[in-house]
């Protein structure tokens, strides 16, 4: 099992090697491209070298890496162009935001998708199942923009139950209670977006489970349902699940990102794409970077996760 966590781990740091080099190369041309445009006006050659200082740009790829390596390694990703404030600080700010959201959603999720799918899989081809399997179905196919503004329309516009905008009531002093209420709506739209894929791949590996002959024995010696469940079926679904998840992880955060932008939720998701809007390369790249770190470590721990609660894959890779 070490030998399989250490392989594990080496494809992590190789990934986030590669990253590194894209958000380099994107780094690179996106301010370089940023610099002709400026320059190309009747600036004087000091202006341009302070800008290109500024910057931070070398006048190779190589010397432009090791340099912005070095400040990565210090926690340093550069100055937003839009505001002129470090990007760590900006980031590592609004990051609470976006793993509060994003951690309730995919716990939700979770059981949620648990639930329904073991009690779909023990009534197949029931009208439960299929009004289950319909409405996850159609949540799947739907653009999250449009749960999101479906949400918005019938809970904050016409029940009027929940608030639409940001993570507090402007002019308000800071309570949980009120950011807990702010986050009702982005959290739903999140689950929504999100569940009916885990859904799926639950339902589908509980009806083949229960029909497999482990089961069987278990309701053979008098087990109950409850401890079936909890002893044989969870942790051999769950196994599936936690795979699925670590290798979609990006889509879920980018999901997330979107749901984010739409609720003006203070995370970097709704950072993400105001500064692709407004061509801000450094905020850009270091949204990256951070999202690609939590990627590889969200599939890490799927891994290890998924090791640790099936008996049986700790047996493979012994």
């Amino acid at each position: 099992m070490i030998r399989y966590l250490s392989v594990r781990l080496l494809v992590a740091l190789f990934t986030l090697f590669v990253i590194s080099i894209l958000v380099a190369a994107g780094l690179h041309l996106g301010l370089s491209d940023q610099a002709a445009k400026i320059t190309v006006s009747n600036a004087s050659d000091v202006e341009k070298a302070r800008l290109v200082a500024d910057l931070g740009l070398e006048p190779s790829f190589a010397g432009q890496y090791v340099a912005w390596f070095k400040d990565l390694l210090k926690g340093n990703l550069g100055y937003s162009l839009a505001s002129g404030l470090p990007v760590s600080l900006i980031l590592f700010a609004q990051l609470p935001y976006t793993l509060g959201l994003t951690l309730t959603a995919l716990v939700l999720v979770f059981v949620l998708a648990l639930a329904s799918g073991y009690l779909a899989a023990l009534y197949p081809r029931s009208w439960f199942d299929r009004g289950l399997s319909g409405l996850f179905s159609m949540l799947y196919s739907t653009p999250s923009f449009l749960i999101a503004s479906f949400l918005i329309i019938v809970l904050a516009y016409q029940v009027d139950l929940f608030p639409i905008r940001g993570a507090r009531t402007p002019g308000e002093p800071f309570a949980w209670s009120d950011t807990l209420h702010h986050a009702v709506l982005p959290v739903l739209a999140i689950v929504l977006a999100t569940i009916g894929s885990f859904f799926r791949i639950i339902r589908a590996e509980v009806v083949e489970i229960l029909s497999s002959d482990f089961v069987r024995a278990a309701r053979a010696r008098g087990l109950t349902e409850t401890s079936i469940f909890f002893h044989h079926i969870l942790p051999s679904a769950a196994g599936p699940l936690l795979s699925w998840t670590g290798l979609n992880f990006a889509t879920l955060i980018s999901g997330a990102f979107v749901i984010e932008y739409v609720f003006a939720w203070p995370g970097i998701g709704a950072q993400a794409i105001s500064s692709a809007l407004m061509y801000d390369y450094p905020m850009l790249m270091g949204i990256i970077v951070i999202s690609g770190v939590f990627v590889v470590i969200g599939s890490l721990l799927a891994e290890l996760l998924k090791t640790l609660i099936n008996p049986r894959m700790r047996q493979e890779h012994v």
